[in-house]
């Protein structure tokens, strides 16, 4: 699939700078989304037709610049915090939402709308939190992914929507877990201003704040390369078997 038809006035200069470093080819995304992947000495951006290309092109050329400028992918952890599949699934929102918070401006100074920033399926978020914020069954866990998804720069949420979302999550389950809240959009709103992409102090500091969060080590490759590519919380430990 040839890139050129998703290349305007907008993203030009941001297209230009990756090729400086990669070969970008495009390719049909297996999932619902755009997706982008750094292989090697090329990057492959999974492409779908949207109401937006322009957008979702440059969206995915900036998570690929800001990984030529130092940032890190988070690709692998272990933690007491959750020993189970829902672990994964924290990485990668958070690995995603670091991204997004550091780009956000930068695609807003491009040219863009801020609802342009992700998928065409965006609002199907919006949905998903207000069932949740709405429902009987409430855990940190859940609120943990659904926070960062509130948090999230741009999109289909109004500043007002976002900050309604926000203050009911936090009182949830009589606003048990409010300061963490509070704290870690501090940590977050920190972060969105960083500029040396180094996240180690914000994801210290959240997961101190959480159950057994201190026993926790963070990578940036495959579980083979523990404990040198990554970094632990505060208490190092050493892998087990079954963790292998």
């Amino acid at each position: 699939m040839k890139y050129d038809r998703f290349i305007n006035d907008k993203n030009k200069d941001l297209i230009s700078f990756v090729k400086t470093k990669y070969h970008v080819r495009v390719k049909k995304s297996n999932r619902d989304s755009w997706t982008s992947e750094i292989k090697g000495k090329q990057v492959i951006i999974g492409a779908l037709e949207c109401n937006h290309p322009y957008a979702a092109f440059a969206h995915e050329l900036l998570h690929v610049k800001y990984q030529i400028m130092g940032y890190k992918k988070l690709k692998f952890g272990i933690s007491e915090f959750d020993k189970t599949d829902y672990f994964k699934t924290l990485m990668e929102a958070l690995d995603n939402e670091l991204q997004h918070h550091i780009m956000y401006d930068e695609f807003i100074k491009l040219g863009f709308k801020p609802e342009e920033f992700y998928h065409d399926n965006d609002y199907k978020n919006k949905s998903s939190i207000e069932i949740y914020l709405n429902g009987n069954e409430h855990d940190l866990k859940s609120s943990l992914l659904m926070f960062l998804t509130i948090i999230a720069p741009g999109g289909c949420f109004s500043n007002k929507e976002q900050s309604d979302f926000l203050n009911k999550l936090k009182d949830l389950e009589k606003g048990i877990h409010k300061q963490l809240f509070q704290d870690s959009e501090q940590l977050f709103h920190t972060w969105s201003k960083s500029t040396d992409y180094d996240y180690k102090e914000i994801l210290t500091n959240l997961f101190l704040k959480l159950p057994n969060g201190n026993i926790t080590w963070l990578g940036h490759g495959d579980k083979s390369e523990f404990p040198e590519n990554g970094f632990f919380i505060e208490k190092e430990f050493v892998m087990k078997p079954t963790e292998k």
